[in-house]
Order: C-alpha cells, then structure tokens, then sequence
C-alpha cells in the first residue's frame, strides 16, 4: 500500500477535503462542516511540515486520519457552541417586548372589564387592567404584557 500512498497524493486529498469542507459551510452555515475543514488543515500540516512517509511508511497515513477526526470532532464539540453564542450576539427586544415593565399613564379609565387608554412614552394603547379592576384616570400603571393592540396592566 506504500507505493500507492505518496506525500503529494495525501496533500492533494487534505486540500481537496478542506476546500469541500469550505463550500459545503459557506452553502449551508450550519457551523458543522467548517471545522472538518479545520481538521483537514491539521492534517495537512502533519503531512507538510511533520509526518512523512520515510521510515513509518503507511502509518503516517493512519496517524493523519486519526488527527483529522480527532481534531475535527473536538473542536466541533467544544468551539462550534462557543462560536455559535459569539456569533448569535445579543437578543435586541421588540417593541412589544420593550413596553413590558414600562410604567404608563391612565388617561381614560379603564373600567371593570372595559378597556381604556394609556399613554407609555410618547405611545398611545388601549389598555385593560389585570385582574378586571377598575383603574382612574391619572392613575400611574406598569405593563405587564401585551396581546395583540392591548396592552394589559397593573397598578
């Protein structure tokens, strides 16, 4: 099997490998194929700068592959979720999400079971209260959440 398996033969496979790798990321942005690319890298500089055929003759080749998987599946298993939380970045709320917890003013009634109007910000929204209560005109409110185009609020 040695005379098959030259060093030229192994770097075309680990760049060939590595650019599959490559696009099948950039076609798919799973995060998953990217780092058996990273594997094939380690590989090849095994192969370029490492690991040669002289005296282990075939065995290069195994020790290649076994660092290929293990390079691959470690880093796919410890740097893809820490890569993944970077990339994803911070959560910015909606609108919707923003007015939870924001404090409005009452300025028509919300009656029993009626719904009323409350000015959050520089925003006008129909309102109902939480337990069904009623709450007075001028009357300082929190946001608890929103349903559709009501927003449902406590005292």
């Amino acid at each position: 099997m040695d005379v098959f398996i030259n060093s030229y033969m192994m770097i075309t496979i680990w760049i060939s490998l590595m650019l599959i790798f490559i696009v099948f990321e950039a076609v798919t942005t799973s995060m998953v194929s990217v780092w058996f690319a990273l594997g094939s890298l380690i590989a090849l500089l095994l192969d370029l700068f490492g690991l040669k055929y002289g005296n282990i003759g075939i065995a290069a080749v195994y020790i290649q592959i076994v660092v290929f998987i293990i390079v691959s599946l470690v880093s796919l298993f410890t740097l893809a979720p820490l890569v993944k939380k970077k990339l994803k970045g911070e959560v910015i709320p909606t609108n919707k999400d923003a007015l939870v917890g924001q404090v409005g003013l009452v300025h028509q009634s919300i009656g029993l079971g009626s719904v009323g109007r409350v000015k959050v910000g520089a925003q006008d929204w129909s309102a109902l209260s939480e337990d069904g209560s009623e709450i007075p005109e001028g009357t300082k409110v929190e946001v608890v959440r929103v349903e559709g185009a009501k927003i449902i609020v406590k005292k």
